[in-house]
């Protein structure tokens, strides 16, 4: 999972892994995503989730989706892009 601000560099990068068979998706809360990668998401069917940090802390729904077995289970890192930005989220 990889938390990270700027909703362009999200798209980018998750359509860029996507075409290299890297199946991506991405969550942001200041745009809805679409019910297939949401679906994607929440199953686990993702092999790297991009999320902002707002829709991370400020969402029950992506928290919560955390703690479900798959996750904690498979989960292998969790990666904050644009880490000096964190003492303002």
């Amino acid at each position: 999972m990889i938390v990270s601000p700027l909703i362009a560099l999200m798209k980018d990068q998750s359509s860029s892994f996507t075409e290299k068979g890297i199946v991506s998706g991405y969550v942001s809360d200041k745009e809805s995503t679409d019910k297939e990668t949401k679906r994607k998401i929440v199953k686990g069917e993702c092999q790297l989730v991009y999320i902002s940090p707002e829709a991370l802390f400020l969402s029950t729904e992506w928290r919560r989706m955390l703690s479900r077995d798959h996750y904690r289970e498979n989960l292998v890192g969790f990666i904050v892009d644009e880490a000096h930005c964190v003492r303002k989220w």
